[in-house]
C-alpha cells in the first residue's frame, strides 16, 4: 500500500492504504485496474489546512478490472 502527499484549493491532503496501481493528486485519486486484478483496499486521507485544522476520511475502495473473477 502506498502513501501519497499533496494539496489543493488550501488544503494538504496525505492518503494511506492506496493500491499500487493507484495515486493520488491533491484530493483526488485515480489509477488503471489491471486485467484480471480485484480486491478492497482500506484508504484514508488526512486533510489540514492553514490554520492548522486536520481531519481524516477513511473509506473502503472495492474494485474488479477487466476479466477478473469473484
Amino acid at each position: 500500500m502506498n502513501t501519497f502527499a499533496g494539496s489543493a484549493v488550501g488544503y494538504t491532503y496525505s492518503w494511506r492504504g492506496l493500491p499500487s496501481w493507484a495515486t493520488s493528486n491533491g484530493s483526488s485519486f485515480y489509477g488503471i485496474i489491471p486485467v484480471g486484478l480485484n480486491g478492497t483496499h482500506q484508504v484514508s486521507v488526512q486533510y489540514s489546512d492553514a490554520s492548522g485544522n486536520i481531519g481524516t476520511f477513511s473509506f473502503s475502495l472495492n474494485y474488479k478490472g477487466l476479466g477478473a473473477s469473484g
